[in-house]
């Protein structure tokens, strides 16, 4: 296991140093945008910083793309079926590495929340909320899609990605059509905002979320390493 490991983190060195570089540049921005010589509010800020923290989690799912596509190649996939690994350690390697980066990527969100709330004083509490959230919905979303990634390929994976955010994207605006959305069009959107997530309506559901994406992640898990076995390598 640690020399799969080892092998799809020296595949990624390239990308993983320009996700490191990028992240060094949000998290300066997050910063920078929480002075209070800028003037903006806590809410506009924790808000700019919640998007600062997605941006920083889909350079490294795009950048993970290449740790399937690498693998692709029959001939490794026949030399890795028969080793002690299996399939099985193959699989859970992958698994193990999104883990990792993602688990290390939200840690120095952390790290830039606590910098953040030496500057600003009350942004953290809220900023760190939105950092779980981001966290578990890009698990949540890479336990849909790596089941696609090793039984089809990295295109066809990528492909049912963009529509499970076309599908996420579709959801946000039939809410926007049918849904109250009246907090919006007050004195403080943003405030309003941050209050409507808060509320009882939708806490709940903030609640339970990280323990529904760990359970997805360790079937989805399972479900990959029966399809893995299914392609045929002899081809």
């Amino acid at each position: 296991m640690k020399g799969l490991l080892y092998k799809d983190f020296f595949l990624l060195k390239n990308g993983l140093l320009f996700a490191a570089i990028f992240q060094a540049v949000i998290s300066g921005v997050c910063i920078f945008i929480s002075l209070p010589s800028i003037g903006f509010s806590t809410e506009i800020s924790i808000l700019m910083m919640a998007a600062c923290y997605y941006l920083s989690f889909m350079i490294l799912a795009i950048i993970n793309q290449e740790l399937f596509a690498h693998d692709e190649n029959r001939s490794w996939g026949s030399f890795i079926i028969s080793t002690p690994q299996t399939a099985k350690g193959q699989v859970a390697s992958k698994y193990y590495m999104i883990l990792i980066e993602n688990i290390i990527l939200l840690f120095f969100c952390f790290l830039t929340d606590v910098i953040v709330t030496c500057v600003a004083g009350d942004v953290m509490v809220t900023a760190v909320i939105a950092c779980m959230f981001i966290f578990c919905l890009r698990i949540l979303i890479h336990a849909i899609e790596i089941p696609f990634l090793l039984r089809f390929g990295s295109r066809v994976g990528g492909s049912v990605k963009s529509i499970l955010l076309v599908l996420l994207f579709f959801i946000l605006l039939c809410y926007g059509l049918f849904g109250d959305i009246s907090f919006l069009f007050g004195d403080d959107p943003a405030a309003a905002f941050l209050a409507f997530m808060n509320s009882g309506n939708v806490i709940w559901v903030g609640a339970i979320f990280p323990y529904a994406a760990a359970v997805l992640y360790v079937l989805s898990y399972h479900i990959s390493v029966r399809l893995y076995r299914e392609v045929d390598y002899s081809e």
